[in-house]
């Protein structure tokens, strides 16, 4: 039997932290999909569009310190809501504008 667990919540909360500590001590593998929205993020800041950014995306992409700052943080929140669309309210709800 195979499952995937997904941990949500607002920037921040230590959800990355979480993970990881839950994936180790079960065995699972683990994927920080907040990575790769800066990894893309940071390509966007760089001048790319964000979908041949994202395609283009390798795994040394991911190594990168940058990645973790405000500037890049903030970048991967706009590719994920490029209109400034949905506001998130709670741990995991968003409303977004039509």
């Amino acid at each position: 039997m195979s499952f995937i667990v997904a941990i949500d919540g607002p920037a921040a909360a230590g959800k990355g932290t979480i993970s990881k500590a839950v994936a180790a001590h079960f065995g699972f593998a683990h994927l920080d999909t907040g990575l790769l929205y800066r990894a893309v993020g940071a390509k966007v800041i760089a001048g790319a569009e964000p979908v041949a950014a994202a395609r283009a995306l390798d795994p040394v992409d991911l190594e990168d310190a940058s990645l973790r700052t405000a500037a890049v943080a903030q970048a991967a929140s706009e590719v994920g809501d490029p209109r400034g669309a949905c506001r998130t309210r709670g741990l995991s709800t968003q409303f977004c504008k039509a």
